[in-house]
């Protein structure tokens, strides 16, 4: 079968550090091993370096600090006859081979993914090298992933361009209403840019999570967002009518809404504590659902080192999250004239 070679040099958002050292030495330094018939080799030659003038291997081992821009992963693996004459040809017909050859742009592309951003990991948790940046593998048009990182191919050692996208796919920004200012906003905006005062809890929260679930650091962002909840939640309980359970009072041990919080937890407030004082249509039950949800999640990957979060599911809970926000910040004034709660016919 064809032998499919290709060699990628990535570059890095921020520099991996070496002390006195550079892996450079080929092939005994190299990371290299074998995934689903992939041969794949990490490396860090010299021109990994960004100095003015190619240093020697004596200058790099007498330099303290060696600081890595890029890194080099060369790729290996057995195609089929028809998709290497396909390749060489250059062709952009659709059909099978097509198909099989974004495939395989998939496949090489999460794997490279994959193992360099565990090297990434391993120094940035291991080591304290907090401003490395994962790479993020582009889903929709993995060719893409190739051409930005000079992806370079051969088939049996003749070069061949390696772009597996028939199609690419754009991706636009479309923001919500809410995000967007108005003119109703723009009073306060300029009493904010002339005043000292800080910029709102929550709102700076849920913010960064959406910037972080944009970059694709998916945990953080989660942390970030549900961090916004239980705030907003504790707000609304410091500040809401204190005779909002009146009319539970005979039944429940606790004088007060701050108090039934502490009692149930925070997790819990979204199965007893919001219900009792929202109706379906102030405070819709999905909403409730989703929270629960969200907040299970942040447990697991803060306590229990879940590695990932789904994309899809992080954006909807982040969605879910800030529309709860909005509602408890709502019902959660400072000043006298708070709004009343409407209870729901049903509760007790």
């Amino acid at each position: 079968m064809p032998t499919l070679a290709v060699n990628l040099t990535l570059e890095l958002a921020a520099p991996i550090v070496f002390h006195r050292w550079l892996p450079m030495r080929l092939p005994e330094e190299s990371i290299e091993m074998v995934e689903e018939g992939v041969q794949l080799a990490i490396m860090f030659p010299l021109k990994s370096t960004r100095w003015a003038f190619q240093p020697s291997e004596e200058e790099i081992l007498r330099t303290q600090n060696n600081q890595a821009h890029r890194v080099m992963v060369e790729l290996t693996v057995e195609i089929s006859q028809p998709l290497a004459d396909y390749m060489l040809q250059g062709t952009k017909e659709a059909g099978a081979i097509a198909d099989e050859y974004k495939q395989l742009g998939h496949n090489l592309q999460r794997i490279v993914t994959k193992r360099v951003n565990r090297l990434l990991v391993y120094a940035r948790s291991v080591k304290g090298q907090f401003w490395l940046e994962e790479f993020e593998p582009d889903i929709d048009n993995p060719g893409q992933f190739f051409i930005r990182n000079d992806g370079r191919a051969t088939i049996d050692g003749t070069p061949t361009r390696f772009n597996p996208d028939q199609v690419i796919t754009l991706r636009a920004s479309v923001h919500s209403v809410e995000h967007m200012l108005t003119a109703q906003d723009w009073p306060a905006v300029r009493e904010f840019v002339i005043g000292e005062s800080r910029p709102p809890l929550i709102g700076s929260l849920l913010a960064n999570a959406r910037h972080l679930a944009r970059q694709g650091n998916r945990r953080n962002a989660l942390v970030e967002a549900v961090t916004a909840l239980e705030v907003a939640l504790g707000k609304f309980t410091r500040r809401v009518d204190a005779g909002a359970l009146e009319r539970f009072r005979p039944g429940l041990e606790v004088a007060s809404i701050k108090s039934l919080r502490e009692k149930v937890g925070f997790r819990g407030s979204f199965g007893i504590v919001i219900p009792l004082l929202f109706s379906e249509a102030e405070f819709p039950a999905a909403l409730l659902e989703t929270c629960r949800e969200a907040i299970d999640l942040r447990n697991n990957v803060v306590h229990n080192g879940k590695r990932d979060v789904n994309s899809d599911l992080l954006w909807k809970m982040i969605s879910a999250i800030e529309s709860s926000c909005r509602i408890l910040q709502s019902h959660a004034t400072s000043s006298d004239d708070r709004p009343a709660l409407h209870h729901a016919s049903t509760h007790p």
